[in-house]
């Protein structure tokens, strides 16, 4: 295939009229026409717009052919890595704070000569216990956000505002 047929292609299969890409490209219409037919050709800058517009290679779009090495995963998942990162951290501070609490618990009942053997049991204790809830909460939430995978939308389903043609 040429770049003219997968210009045209691409542009069919995004749902895309020549108006709507050339407006995207700051082009007009006769041109996106002119290239579709393989009677002009697009300067550089308008290639690589085109090529991040379809979400492919420049190579792809000018060959048609597949790309020689498998392109990386794309999780878009920016905002759950920063989420996840800052739930851990905050998970860790509280559960810091859990012990820090657990202990001053300790200190404070061994003044006043009533305390647990066991520092789990300051833990129990109100102060601890909700550093020790949230720590808990905190970390579950930053392990789910960065281990399990991210549901992709399927691109056959149309999106639920759509109206039917």
């Amino acid at each position: 295939m040429n770049f003219a047929s997968n210009l045209q292609q691409l542009r069919r299969q995004r749902g895309l009229s020549q108006q709507q890409l050339a407006d995207r490209l700051n082009v007009s219409r006769q041109a996106v026409s002119k290239w579709e037919r393989g009677e002009a050709q697009p300067d550089l800058d308008h290639v690589l717009q085109i090529s991040r517009l379809f979400d492919i290679t420049v190579d792809q779009l000018l060959t048609g052919a597949p790309p020689a090495f498998p392109q990386p995963v794309q999780t878009g998942g920016g905002w759950r890595r920063r989420a996840g990162a800052a739930l851990l951290a905050a998970g860790g501070v509280l559960g810091v704070l859990a012990c820090l609490a657990a202990l001053w618990l300790k200190q404070l009942d061994m003044q006043t000569g009533e305390w647990f053997t066991h520092a789990a049991d300051y833990l129990r204790q109100f102060p601890a216990s909700v550093f020790a809830v949230g720590a808990a909460l905190c970390l579950a939430g930053g392990i789910a956000l960065l281990a399990l995978p991210r549901r992709k939308k399927d691109p056959r389903t149309p999106p639920s505002d759509a109206s039917p043609r």
